[in-house]
């Protein structure tokens, strides 16, 4: 928006007035141009004001359920957020503990609870409150436009938020040192994106201490978005189970991947409350092994191998559905293990697999096998999957659970009963 200033075209002081309209709590920043009778002109800028704020909308939270949030300002008090629910819980003669509202953050390897949550720019914290609560911050000003928000990372996963209250364009790292992926919880599991939404919270992943610069280009319109990736062929697991899911385990072939880590991989964010999580186990890497979101391996190979293992704290039937975003060669075959009862499921054929859970911390293990038929039959035959004898396992968890799995085994088609 242009706005014409006034003033003596002979020189002396020249005003203008910014339309209310315009002043917001997420800041102003502009330019100012002078042009002479020869057309001629200078520019000086950009030009930030810092707008201050009575109060600023944080978000929402849902009776019992976990929300990621983060301050999109500077506030002049960091509890503010907190001390305004802390507030409304003392008008309504409420307690003001534990019992009614609780907030965490994560140490690096476990969460912590901080008791009163301080909403620095850039960082996230988790609340989980007993009623539905608007929360609300107190005073502050608008960040400056003009220069990106440096925000720490440790190794690991880090809780981080958009300092500003609009969703930013530039998300800058040290190269190879921050995964490009942030992990937001939707109160029954995690959905990836490439943004920040004002007052959200959100994980990221960092391979080593560093920071990373959230900002504004001003020049580039368009919020990031993710560039078209060179997959060769993929595949997504879809898990549920009870109102929980993990909707986002993503597997495939890229030109340029390994079968080892490679930077089109992701981890597996930590889980909170009710969960089911699917990973792909990654833990016999050399290099940063560990559990795995995504895992991308080489179109080079003759076929491929992905274990995973679905943990969940909930007891039921789980279901596994299996999307192919990117077509399998037409002569492969695709098939799932499931490791506990021995059993192969032709993917090709169903692409969903359910088994009733009351899966311990150790999870359910699973592993994906893709491939021509001689690969595939030639990876099976590793695991055991016909058995050389009729055999009636123990159940397991225990007899006792609400739920619980017999298995048996036969080395040809038989009828079965159970009595």
């Amino acid at each position: 928006k242009t706005i014409d200033l006034g003033g003596d075209e002979f020189g002396g002081d020249w005003a203008g007035t910014i339309p209310g309209s315009d002043v917001t709590d997420k800041g102003i920043i502009g330019k100012i141009v002078v042009e002479d009778w020869a057309f001629q002109s200078v520019e000086e800028g950009p030009i930030n004001i810092e707008v201050g704020f009575d109060e600023m909308s944080i978000g929402s939270t849902s009776a019992e359920v976990y929300k990621m949030i983060s301050a999109p300002g500077n506030l002049d008090s960091k509890t503010s957020p907190i001390d305004g629910l802390v507030t409304k819980l003392t008008d309504e003669d409420r307690s003001n503990d534990a019992t009614e509202f609780r907030t965490f953050r994560w140490s690096g390897s476990d969460y912590n609870e901080t008791g009163v949550a301080r909403l620095n720019p850039g960082e996230a914290y988790w609340i989980i409150t007993l009623d539905s609560w608007q929360l609300t911050g107190g005073s502050g000003n608008s960040m400056d436009l003009e220069d990106p928000v440096s925000v720490s990372l440790k190794q690991g996963w880090n809780q981080v938020g958009s300092p500003y209250n609009f969703t930013p364009n530039i998300y800058n790292s040290e190269e190879g040192t921050v995964e490009t992926s942030f992990y937001r919880y939707t109160g029954s599991g995690y959905s990836t994106t490439t943004t920040m939404s004002p007052g959200d919270g959100y994980w990221v992943y960092a391979y080593s201490s560093t920071s990373i610069k959230i900002g504004y280009d001003f020049g580039f319109a368009l919020a990031r978005e993710s560039a078209a990736e060179p997959f060769d062929w993929k595949g997504n697991i879809i898990a549920r189970v009870n109102g929980v899911n993990d909707t986002e385990n993503i597997f495939g072939v890229m030109p340029d991947a390994s079968e080892i880590w490679d930077v089109a991989d992701r981890h597996e964010p930590p889980v909170i409350g009710n969960y089911i999580s699917v990973a792909f186990d990654n833990t016999h890497w050399s290099e940063r092994g560990g559990f795995y979101s995504r895992d991308v391996h080489s179109a080079e190979a003759d076929g491929h191998e992905w274990p995973f293992v679905v943990k969940t704290n909930e007891e039921g039937v789980v279901s596994l559905d299996f999307e192919w975003t990117e077509s399998l060669p037409s002569d492969w075959d695709v098939s799932l293990i499931d490791i506990a009862l021995g059993k192969v499921t032709d993917l090709r054929a169903e692409p969903a697999y359910d088994f009733a859970c009351a899966c311990d911390e150790e999870g359910r293990d699973f592993v994906i096998i893709t491939g021509p038929t001689a690969f595939t039959q030639g990876a099976m035959n590793a695991y055991d999957v016909v058995p050389a004898e009729y055999q009636l396992s123990q159940n397991f968890p225990n007899p006792f659970n609400a739920v619980t799995t017999l298995r048996f085994s036969l080395p040809e088609e038989s009828f079965v009963s159970v009595a």
